[in-house]
């Protein structure tokens, strides 16, 4: 189990867009086991793309870049 979505999106080169906090990436074999072994995948969910119909799972609050311009980065 993994807390950072975002640094693991980022390591693996998968393809994400996000609308402030939240991510957003394409639903595929990859993606499907990130999120089985994400730690709160209780907080994904999915939609339909409205450009092209693919199916993109939406995760809460895991855009790492927003928070950090909002409260710094602590590291």
């Amino acid at each position: 189990m993994f807390t950072d979505f975002y640094g693991k999106v980022i390591e693996l080169g998968i393809e994400h867009d996000h609308h402030e906090s939240d991510l957003y990436i394409p639903m595929n074999a990859q993606t499907k086991e990130l999120v089985k072994n994400y730690e709160y995948a209780m907080m994904v969910s999915t939609f339909k793309s409205n450009f092209d119909g693919t199916t993109w799972y939406s995760i809460f609050s895991a855009y790492t870049p927003w928070w950090e311009e909002r409260v710094g980065n602590k590291q």
